[in-house]
């Protein structure tokens, strides 16, 4: 769709589409956004993580916003030497 209208995807892209849908509680279309961009090579940065679990969150998926709090702590949190 994006390519269709023109835009190259970036994860900014990609981040607001995903929040737009979780914000009309079309959290599965969400999760296949979020599949797609990384799918097309492109890596979430912390911010889409955070729309993709306020998502979640929003629409009472509370296991899967959980799970993906873990796969973020797995990434971006780096323990002190």
């Amino acid at each position: 769709v994006m390519e269709e209208l023109g835009l190259r995807p970036t994860v900014a892209i990609y981040s607001a589409v995903i929040g737009s849908l979780g914000k009309q509680g079309r959290v599965v279309e969400a999760e296949e956004m979020f599949a797609k961009m990384i799918e097309s090579g492109i890596q979430p940065d912390e911010m889409a993580y955070m729309i993709m679990i306020n998502a979640y969150a929003r629409n009472g998926r509370i296991n899967e916003a959980n799970e993906l709090v873990e796969q973020v702590v797995k990434l971006f949190v780096r323990p002190s030497s």
